[in-house]
């Protein structure tokens, strides 16, 4: 391309003006070739660059998501504790207060048996005491009838 534009400069004919047409043709031919080359050259950049950083963005969002299942998971796990301490909390109550309510009955019997042993004992005491009076009065009936 250089030499034709200098042959141009000296010597002035038709052929080397025609010989720099084509000349100047297949130049800004290969131009375009060689732009579009590296336009797609830098395309091709461009589109691993992207497969690159979409790459990222679904390894990203993958461990975001692992770790939203995972604090799923130990929330639910927590639901599940507490809810075990809850009712064994319920179980423990539960049976305080059947243990309490078995103490309850228990005392009752007791004090129950003790009214009867006291009314038996108090009924006993009457019966002695009447006998008692009742001989101490045929005694004294035999006594006040002997003499």
């Amino acid at each position: 391309y250089n030499q034709i534009q200098e042959e141009l400069k000296v010597n002035k004919s038709e052929s080397i003006q025609q010989v720099a047409v084509y000349v100047n043709e297949g130049f800004l031919s290969i131009k375009e070739k060689r732009d579009y080359i590296v336009k797609e050259v830098s395309l091709q950049a461009i589109d691993e660059q992207i497969q690159t950083l979409q790459k990222l963005l679904k390894d990203e969002t993958v461990k975001k998501q692992k770790k939203v299942e995972e604090k799923k998971k130990v929330e639910e796990q927590k639901k599940v504790e507490e809810q075990k301490k809850v009712e064994e909390q319920k179980k423990v109550e539960e049976q305080k207060k059947v243990e309490e309510k078995k103490k309850v009955e228990e005392q009752k019997k007791v004090e129950e048996q003790k009214k009867v042993e006291e009314q038996k004992q108090v009924e006993t005491a009457k019966k002695l005491e009447q006998g008692t009076h009742e001989k101490a009065t045929t005694t004294d009936h035999n006594e006040k009838s002997s003499e």
